[in-house]
């Protein structure tokens, strides 16, 4: 979008510092660019590291850190984890001088959320970067309600609406495994994207709207788990929030459709599109299954499963070459393989035809070990264990298909992975079942 240019503060650097930036702009950058969005990670969030000290600090530890991955040398990877951390103490420091609430930008410091999130998960501290995005959220949500927490001066509405929000949802929805779903950004932003448009202007307008209602699906899936009795005003308005979740996802579709027929998409933008698809149809089917009374209302969508798994399968093999590389690392090439990942998880969780299900079992086990909060070996663990707890139930209920399935009584309805109630070697793995609850101690790792 624009030529990067160096910050004022980088002449002052030390030559580590230098070389950490430079890293930061011609790995790290285009790497999370994939991830997310360009225009943020290429453009606004360099120009930002010119006047903010907390995010140029922040970008110099993330450089730092993400580069000590690549390096072979002890002395080196200590020099360089000791300078990560260093910058990122300073960061931190920076952002929590300020007597003043009101003299900080809501954009520099949810930026400094963003990339402190990063930092956590290239550290492996998996529990670090959720308590920064569990921040980020509030803050977000404190825009809609003063006094809530401090107040912070909004510079850039333009810049929140379109790059940051989207950014914590799609972290929110990244990290859907530890359970601990946070409620939509904020209401405000997430009703400007309410009123689907009849067309999308380009892939990046489709990508927002659907992280917005894939966040907002998600969560109504999980709210509905307990529904309150259907006389009672909350039933009401949940049926109604159904309703409108379901309008916005069909419009999404037609939308999304418009966009193909036009010449506005590069073949390239147009296969990011096709991987968006997949994760739409697990909104539908969260949203359209929500509120019903029991788990075998997703066995009607089996034949939706089956074609889910197809799809991806051809999705999984155009990016078959994988390159481990960092922990936010990964190819240009297969950037968008963790848009598959949500529906394979959910056709090996809800569906129940044991071949499909085990189908797209093997397919998660070739994802990439690690991206992000995605964790590939704790999801496979974890899928494994649920078919094993559903599968030691296989009566007389069979599916459209007329396979017979687990009974309802056996199905897992959710499952959690908490990493606030154990040491540093172990978690608990709670799995939630219609009427009762099976709790284990897992040996992380």
């Amino acid at each position: 979008m624009s030529t990067i240019e160096t910050p004022p503060s980088l002449v002052r650097g030390t030559t580590q510092d230098q070389r950490a930036f430079d890293f930061f702009c011609s790995v790290t950058s285009p790497i999370l660019s994939c991830h997310f969005d360009e225009d943020f990670w290429n453009y606004f969030l360099l120009q930002m590291s010119r006047s903010e000290s907390t995010v140029w600090h922040s970008v110099i530890a993330l450089g730092t850190l993400h580069e000590q991955g690549t390096i072979d040398d002890d002395d080196l990877r200590l020099l360089h984890h000791r300078n990560g951390l260093s910058h990122y103490n300073k960061a931190i420091t920076q952002l929590t001088k300020f007597t003043e609430p009101e003299s900080q930008s809501a954009e520099s410091v949810l930026v400094s959320c963003i990339i402190f999130v990063c930092v956590e998960i290239v550290l492996g501290n998996i529990k670090g970067a959720r308590n920064h995005l569990q921040a980020g959220v509030e803050i977000i949500s404190s825009l809609d309600t003063p006094g809530s927490l401090p107040t912070f001066y909004q510079s850039n509405g333009q810049l929140l609406k379109s790059n940051v929000v989207p950014i914590f949802d799609h972290f929110n929805n990244q990290s859907f495994i530890y359970g601990r779903i946070l409620t939509p950004a904020t209401k405000r932003v997430h009703e400007l994207f309410d009123d689907v448009p009849d067309t999308f202007l380009n892939y990046g307008e489709a990508r927002n709207y659907h992280t917005s209602l894939l966040s907002a699906a998600h969560h109504f899936a999980v709210k509905s788990l307990n529904a309150p009795d259907q006389d009672s005003e909350e039933y009401v308005d949940l049926l109604e929030e159904k309703l409108n979740l379901q309008r916005r996802i069909q419009g999404w579709s037609d939308a999304a459709e418009e966009l193909l027929k036009s010449n506005r998409l590069s073949n390239y933008d147009r296969g990011r599109i096709s991987h968006i698809k997949l994760s739409h149809k697990c909104a539908s089917m969260w949203v359209f299954s929500a509120l019903n009374t029991d788990e075998m209302s997703f066995d009607a969508y089996v034949y939706d499963y089956d074609a889910l798994v197809k799809l991806s399968r051809v999705n999984l093999n155009k990016c078959s070459v994988y390159i481990e590389t960092p922990h936010l690392a990964g190819s240009k090439q297969d950037s968008h393989l963790l848009e598959s990942v949500s529906p394979l998880f959910v056709v090996a969780t809800k569906c129940r035809n044991p071949t499909i299900r085990r189908q797209a079992l093997t397919l998660l086990r070739r994802y990439p070990p690690s991206q992000g909060f995605w964790d590939s070996k704790l999801v496979v663990r974890v899928v494994e264990r649920i078919v094993q707890l559903e599968e030691g139930a296989l009566e007389n209920l069979r599916d459209p298909t007329g396979v017979i399935v687990p009974s309802e009584w056996a199905r897992i309805q959710a499952v959690t992975v908490s990493l606030d109630r154990t040491d540093d070697t172990t978690m608990t793995v709670v799995f939630q079942r219609k009427s009762t609850v099976v709790e284990e101690q897992w040996a992380r790792g």
